[in-house]
């Protein structure tokens, strides 16, 4: 029974591992892991002001960017990358220029104009967004320098070690026998 329980947790161990790493493989520029149409977002402070909490996982697509209409709130990019002061902002659509190339934002309550995002920086409209409350925290500690040395590789790293002194050991033991 025992060695049951220990290979599972192996293996949900193995599966968040490789999940993780195919995240942080998958960064775009924004720090942002890019799926096909698909942008895993986690909440930091900025977005609090969204209506959003610190930590939850944002599942955002973009499927639906052709059906954007006036109204609708949208997750963009601003800036050229995650050095700039805010790299993700939320902001209601008021405007789409004559091409569809272009969405203009309502800056605030006042209507008056803030940003103006191009379609291929628009991650996806709030509405077919999924929040995963907390999860997004516990991607960001696993996708953290200490925390991926400390929580992935160095439990590779033992896992492995364990499996080669299994190895060598049964090794030695067909030699006894031969």
């Amino acid at each position: 029974m025992g060695k049951i329980v220990a290979r599972i947790l192996v293996v949900i161990f193995v599966l968040i591992a490789l999940f993780v790493t195919v995240n942080l493989l998958a960064y775009n520029d924004y720090e942002v892991a890019e799926f096909g149409n698909t942008s895993l977002v986690i909440v930091d402070d900025h977005l609090k002001e969204y209506g959003y909490n610190n930590g939850d996982l944002l599942i955002v697509s973009r499927s639906n960017n052709d059906k954007i209409i006036v109204g609708d709130k949208i997750i963009y990019y601003v800036g050229e990358s995650v050095n700039s002061s805010t790299a993700i902002n939320v902001g209601a659509v008021s405007e789409i220029s004559d091409d569809g190339s272009q969405f203009f934002i309502l800056k605030d309550d006042k209507n008056t104009l803030g940003d103006s995002v191009n379609k291929d920086r628009v991650l996806g409209s709030t509405d077919s967004t999924k929040v995963c409350p907390t999860l997004g925290g516990v991607l960001g500690v696993l996708e953290s320098r200490a925390g991926y040395l400390l929580i992935i590789l160095l439990p590779t790293v033992v896992i492995f070690a364990y499996l080669i002194r299994k190895v060598v050991v049964e090794l030695k033991e067909d030699e006894k026998k031969n």
